[in-house]
């Protein structure tokens, strides 16, 4: 059996044009292990999934899979290593035009000659798992959000990848349907051991379900890396506010008082004829 790949960052800065979002950040997400990415909006969660993925590369530093420098490879490697990656996209990105069936195969129609009979059954089988087989040959347009999700997910694992990369995979879903996500990513956990499994997420409950390590992003650096337990036991004041929902107050400018309120209140009123009562 493969060894599960660690993800590694070594003095890694990262960004857009000289925009820095990440500075000098050292940090592993271990291999066979589910990790949580955290942060505040805009704070790096997704620019560091690009990385991985090898869709962004750093203004300095390495990003090693499996103990392989990502940006040193050829095109030719880096294309082959994409391979290795599941990605479930927030959306959950299915083509529209595509079954269930046809768009969780993608993966294996486009980069494989094996014989469509077998692409299908492999399919039906990711389906099952997810469980979507019954609806194996509908269009996305008749499913719900959470079975776009789980769609997303079979096709995410078809190729049986090292790598499952999740970028908010309970946005937008009711608690039900997102409790049923955590529980296939804990059931892909066990099936296989030895996949990495990265969730970029805001949603605390589910990384409070299904985290063995947690990083939270913060003010360009790593605020907390680390067991999920000892992440709950920190004192740290940012992280105590992160993990309770506990906003930073900020006061308002002191000639924004109430009478201001009310004056510019009216004159909105008034330009959009609301009826002066």
């Amino acid at each position: 059996m493969e060894k599960a790949w660690d993800i590694e960052f070594q003095d890694v800065s990262m960004g857009y044009g000289e925009n820095v979002v990440l500075d000098s950040i050292s940090v592993t997400l271990p291999g066979g292990k589910i990790s949580a990415v955290l942060g505040g909006s805009g704070g790096g969660k997704t620019t560091m999934l690009r990385h991985i993925i090898g869709l962004s590369r750093p203004m300095r530093g390495r990003v090693l899979l499996g103990g392989r420098d990502l940006f040193s490879l050829s095109l030719r490697e880096l294309r082959t290593t994409r391979r290795h990656m599941g990605v479930l996209f927030q959306d959950g990105a299915l083509l529209g035009q595509l079954t269930v069936a046809e768009n969780t195969g993608l993966p294996l129609t486009e980069h494989t000659k094996l014989d469509p009979a077998l692409i299908r059954e492999i399919v039906l089988h990711k389906l099952s798992l997810v469980g979507l087989a019954d609806f194996a040959d509908y269009y996305p347009s008749e499913l719900s959000g959470g079975m776009k999700k789980r769609a997303g997910l079979a096709r995410a694992l078809v190729t049986d990848p090292p790598l499952l990369l999740c970028d908010e995979p309970t946005s937008g879903l009711d608690p039900i349907s997102a409790a049923q996500m955590d529980e296939l990513l804990l059931d892909m956990k066990e099936r296989f051991p030895d996949m990495t499994i990265v969730s970029v997420s805001h949603d605390l409950a589910s990384v409070r379900a299904i985290a063995d390590h947690v990083i939270v992003l913060h003010e360009k650096g790593i605020a907390y890396s680390g067991p999920l337990a000892d992440l709950e036991k920190s004192q740290d004041p940012y992280l105590r506010r992160f993990l309770n929902r506990s906003p930073a107050r900020t006061k308002p400018h002191a000639d924004a008082g109430p009478a201001e309120d009310t004056e510019l209140r009216r004159k909105i009123h008034a330009a959009l004829g609301f009826r002066a009562d």
